[in-house]
C-alpha cells in the first residue's frame, strides 16, 4: 500500500502537457491500483483494452473478475463489480479493436482502398467517460505501426461520431484527407469527384461519409485519417506500469 500511494502522489506531482480530458482518465485509472491497458495483437487485428492485473500477473477482465480476460460480455448489466466493504467498486471496462484496411479489389464485400495504410476502428464498447484514453492509446499505437487511426467505414453510433468530431478539433492531433475510392462496390461513389485523381494511395471506402454529407462528404471528420506524433499517452501508462504491450 505505501509503494501504491508513492507512486500516486509522483504521478500527481510530474505534469505533462496531454490533453486534459485524457489526464483526467490517467487519474481515474490511477485510482485503482491493479487496473492497466492491454495492448494485443492477432495478425491484422489490434485490440486495446481495460485489463486488472493481480500480484501475479495474471490478467482478468474488468467486466469479470473471476473470469478469464479474453471474455468480454457487452450488456452493461453483466458486470459483476467487487464487494469491498460491502460496497460494489466497478472497475471502468473496455475494447476498442482496430484492423489494417482491406486492400482486395477482388473481395468487394470487404475492399477499404489503400486509405494511406492506417488502422480503422473496427468495434469500440467502452464504460462511461473512460473511451477516449482507450483511442488515444490507440491512436498513438496506430501512428507508430501506420500512418493512424481512422473511423468504422461502414457503420457508426452517434458516440463514436462525437470522438471523431473532438479529435478533428483537438491541439496536437494531425488530420490527413483521405480521397474516395470508386472501385469500391457501391455505385453512389462514382458520380462524385476524387479530390486526388492522379493519387491512389488515399483513395478509401467513404461510405459514413457520403451518407452523413452527401456530395459534401470530405467536410465529415469520418473521411480522414488522424494521427498523434508522439506517444506522451502510452509513455505515462508505462512508466506506472499500467500499459501492457503484447504486439
Amino acid at each position: 500500500m505505501k509503494l501504491i500511494m508513492e507512486s500516486w502522489r509522483r504521478f500527481l506531482r510530474e505534469h505533462q502537457e496531454i490533453d486534459s480530458r485524457i489526464q483526467s482518465q490517467i487519474s481515474r485509472l490511477m485510482e485503482f491500483p491493479d487496473l492497466a491497458i492491454l495492448i494485443k495483437r492477432e495478425r491484422d487485428d489490434v485490440y486495446f483494452r481495460y485489463v486488472r492485473v493481480d500480484v501475479e500477473g495474471e490478467r482478468r477482465s474488468t467486466r469479470h473478475p473471476s473470469k478469464p480476460e479474453i471474455l468480454h460480455p457487452l450488456n452493461d448489466e453483466d458486470f459483476e463489480g467487487d464487494n469491498v466493504d460491502g460496497k460494489i467498486i466497478k472497475y471502468p471496462y473496455g475494447k476498442v479493436d482496430i484492423r489494417k484496411p482491406e486492400s482486395n479489389r477482388e473481395d468487394q464485400r470487404l475492399y477499404d482502398g489503400p486509405c494511406m495504410g492506417g488502422w480503422i476502428v473496427q468495434w469500440a464498447h467502452v464504460s462511461e467517460n473512460m473511451g477516449p484514453l482507450l483511442y488515444d492509446v490507440a491512436m498513438e499505437w496506430a501512428s507508430q505501426n501506420g500512418s493512424g487511426l481512422m473511423a468504422d467505414r461502414n457503420t457508426i453510433s452517434p458516440k463514436a461520431r462525437s470522438v471523431w468530431d473532438k479529435y478533428s478539433q483537438r491541439p496536437g492531433v494531425e488530420e490527413i484527407q483521405l480521397d474516395i475510392d470508386h472501385d469500391v462496390n457501391r455505385k453512389m461513389f462514382k458520380s462524385l469527384p476524387r479530390l486526388t485523381p492522379k493519387y491512389q494511395p488515399d483513395d478509401c471506402d467513404q461510405e459514413m461519409a457520403v451518407e452523413l454529407y452527401g456530395d459534401k462528404w470530405s467536410h465529415s471528420p469520418l473521411s480522414r485519417l488522424y494521427r498523434k506524433n508522439t506517444t506522451e499517452v502510452m509513455t505515462k501508462l508505462a512508466e506506472y506500469g499500467r500499459l501492457i504491450d503484447e504486439t
